[in-house]
């Protein structure tokens, strides 16, 4: 069976490593800042996920997507960016591989899994 990746193409989230030490984000706060974002209209979000390190908001169409985007949300007087879903980068910490090992040979077994940014 061929492996396929989930597309989300007007899915947008931001991390919550902000938030930390304070109560948890409830979909209410979110929904209320996403009330006050300009040029979003009533109906145009289908879901909103919190997990412990982000939340991921859905949307129905690009335009709306966008508008986000740019203007990113206030939540408990603070601005938070959005970014696309797709785009987003992990940090990888490779443990336990001798200190002899190349850097190229665990970047070419991590390639499968997506690009390589140099840091």
């Amino acid at each position: 069976m061929e492996q396929q990746n989930l597309q989300r193409p007007n899915s947008v989230h931001f991390m919550l490593k902000d938030f930390r030490g304070t109560p948890r984000l409830t979909n209410e706060e979110i929904i209320e800042s996403l009330n006050r974002v300009s040029g979003l209209q009533n109906g145009c979000i289908q879901a909103i996920q919190i997990t412990l390190k982000s939340c991921v908001i859905t949307l129905k169409d690009s335009e709306a997507k966008e508008c986000l985007k740019v203007q990113g949300l206030d939540i408990r007087d603070m601005h938070v960016a959005i970014s696309d879903v797709e785009k987003s980068i992990t940090n990888v910490t490779v443990k336990d591989a001798p200190f002899e090992m190349l850097d190229s040979c665990i970047v070419s077994a991590l390639q499968t899994f997506g690009d390589h940014v140099p840091n």
